[in-house]
């Protein structure tokens, strides 16, 4: 319940991120006048009164980062939905370390089985986890400390696995930058603002974890980027059964930064600059004129003025003379006419 509810959830968040206009609306409460909620938190106090080992929990929910964007409005910086394989405990009764990794490592083994991984979690984590946390997810697809992202068919291999219920789909935002290496010295990156906590459950904590800007235009405005965190109030009966999901504030997307960038000349540029360097490594060339190379003569005069690239045109000298010259001509083959310059026929 608690996998599927999560699932919906982040759809509902990406669709609305993807139609997000330039200006994010301020995070508003989703029950205008309080009294609903109020009601309903005497009805969840009730339930508690009676299940011990029930929990309920308040957590802010990360906002999707905005994108970024060329002058023309094609995106350079995206979000996009993953999941992790993540165990979900059931509580045990008079648990000790040893039912507690008898479980984990069981379900662990036979997801690592089916998908062929080798996923692993230490002893003292699981214990942990399942001491402090055990009614929130615990990511396991892991791999060299970094989360793995669960494959299409990976996710349909495990689908017997998950209808038992002690594992599940822990979806997750990532950046994505669907141009590639393409204006990253200008876009930057982004990387985990914080591990996610480990100890007991405190209002506030994330429900997964939270990006920011560590570089490159993705850092100068993280603060419009990051958007608005959510928050939602969680119940679980005793087995770690969702009884409730009440979204107490929807995450309010960041804000679209628009760059002055264009994607078909920056690529055509930054192509230009690898044949440049291409040229000038070849043994049959004699010298090449590009103001990206540093062996141009004005190339520090380039870098202060060319800011957003070098331009695509270059020129250059092969050895052998004007016989040699000519049999190059001669073997060339004329490119075909594009409207886009940074076409690969052009």
């Amino acid at each position: 319940m608690f996998d599927s509810f999560l699932r919906s959830f982040f759809l509902f968040l990406w669709a609305g991120s993807m139609l997000l206009a330039q200006d994010a609306p301020q995070a508003q409460p989703l029950i205008g006048s309080g009294e609903l909620v109020k009601e309903k938190s005497k009805d969840l106090a009730a339930t508690l009164s009676t299940q011990k080992e029930a929990r309920t929990m308040r957590l802010s929910i990360p906002a999707p980062r905005g994108q970024i964007v060329d002058r023309n409005g094609m995106a350079l910086a995206q979000n996009r939905v993953v999941y992790y394989l993540a165990l979900n405990f059931p509580f045990m009764d008079k648990a000790t370390p040893e039912m507690i990794l008898s479980f984990a490592k069981d379900r662990i083994a036979s997801a690592n089985k089916l998908l062929g991984k080798a996923w692993t979690i230490p002893d003292d984590k699981l214990i942990s986890h399942y001491q402090n946390r055990r009614w929130l997810p615990l990511v396991f697809s892991l791999e060299e400390g970094l989360n793995v992202e669960l494959s299409n068919d990976e996710q349909k291999k495990l689908a017997p696995l998950l209808e038992q219920g002690s594992l599940l789909l822990q979806p997750a935002y990532i950046r994505y930058y669907p141009k590639e290496n393409t204006a990253c010295h200008v876009i930057g990156f982004t990387g985990k603002t914080r591990r996610l906590p480990e100890g007991p459950i405190s209002d506030g904590d994330p429900l997964f974890e939270e990006m920011e800007g560590r570089d490159g235009i993705e850092l100068t405005f993280d603060a419009m980027l990051k958007g608005i965190p959510g928050e939602i109030n969680l119940l679980f009966d005793a087995d770690g059964k969702l009884l409730s999901d009440e979204v107490l504030r929807r995450p309010s997307p960041g804000r679209t930064v628009v760059l002055a960038i264009d994607y078909h000349m920056q690529k055509y540029a930054e192509n230009a600059l690898q044949v440049a360097k291409f040229l000038e490594s070849h043994q049959k060339v004699s010298w090449v004129r590009y103001p990206g190379l540093p062996s141009h003569p004005q190339h520090e005069l380039a870098r202060r003025q060319m800011l957003r690239g070098f331009g695509g045109m270059l020129s250059f000298g092969k050895k052998g003379g004007v016989e040699s010259g000519r049999r190059l001509m001669d073997a060339l083959k004329l490119c075909d006419l594009r409207p886009d310059p940074a076409h690969l026929a052009s």
